[in-house]
């Protein structure tokens, strides 16, 4: 039994009359009729009473018009959800995604994308890059949100915003006040830098710039997340680098200086499955893309 018998009889059970049900469903009168009996026959009962004068529904037949009209318009629903999906426009997305890529720039990915697809539901886990790749190959998210260079060749990946780090550091520290800071007037801090396996990128991209001054940093304390960044700042412990979206984590005892000249960035770049992408993630990946070049 199909639906399209099962919408036959639901004209004929709304009709009670052979020629309209017919006409309705754009069949002939012997059609119809033909249908009625295979549905009968698969269902070994009883559907309709019909006599010259007169078709009514028996209990059974009153039965499999409730039921019948509920799979009609479910399956109308699941087909017309999957079309949506298959374009893009409906389903879900799950997100893998570090704390820096989460307050720097996902919100804003996630504001626009709601703009295109407001039906789209969207799952969010916090977890480190190499964790997102993990999850990539077992397919326990769709895409992830992190920190290049992705180690997994077979993934794909795109670098979608390079964001200027700015240096934060206690209001007692001498250079606090200084006006046109560079990364020379640095050399005798200790450095608070995020451990080197969350971002190797930028990790080396901040030491190759020490050295581009002519200097090694004299000591470095590893430390997560950048709120603990900003808390060691604030103790006079060295000074740390945070992205602009990353002050709103306030602290009393701390300034934000920008740095002149070559200054460190933050690079986050995309990483998702190479085969089946779906309509929902190249959404996601393009819409990233747009507002990580905004955000550079």
């Amino acid at each position: 039994m199909n639906t399209r018998q099962m919408e036959c009889f639901i004209a004929l059970a709304e009709e009670l009359n052979f020629r309209r049900a017919a006409e309705r469903s754009m069949l002939t009168q012997p059609a119809l009729s033909q249908q009625l009996r295979q549905i009968e026959a698969e269902l070994q009962a009883t559907l309709l009473f019909r006599t010259n004068r007169q078709v009514r529904l028996t209990p059974a037949g009153e039965l499999f018009l409730v039921r019948a009209r509920e799979i009609v318009e479910r399956m109308r629903e699941t087909g017309n959800l999957v079309r949506q999906i298959e374009k893009g426009i409906s389903g879900s997305i799950t997100i893998g995604a570090t704390i820096p890529a989460i307050y720097i720039l996902l919100a804003d990915i996630i504001s626009e994308m709601k703009k295109t697809l407001p039906n789209i539901k969207v799952i969010v886990h916090k977890m480190d890059t190499a964790a997102q790749e993990e999850e990539l190959r077992k397919n326990h998210i769709d895409i992830g949100l992190g920190h290049p260079p992705f180690e997994d060749e077979t993934l794909g990946s795109s670098n979608i915003a390079k964001i200027p780090f700015e240096v934060v550091m206690s209001r007692e520290n001498p250079l606090a006040g200084k006006e046109g800071l560079t990364m020379k007037d640095l050399k005798d801090e200790t450095f608070i830098l995020f451990p080197r396996r969350m971002g190797p990128l930028q990790y080396d991209n901040i030491i190759s710039l020490c050295l581009q001054a002519g200097f090694s940093p004299k000591n470095i304390i590893e430390v997560s997340p950048a709120q603990a960044i900003i808390a060691f700042a604030g103790s006079s412990l060295g000074i740390g680098f945070i992205a602009s979206k990353q002050q709103q984590f306030q602290h009393p005892h701390v300034v934000y200086r920008p740095l002149e000249g070559p200054k460190p960035c933050f690079t986050l770049g995309t990483v998702y499955r190479k085969e089946n992408v779906s309509p929902v993630v190249m959404t996601f990946k393009k819409i990233a893309e747009e507002v990580g070049k905004r955000a550079c």
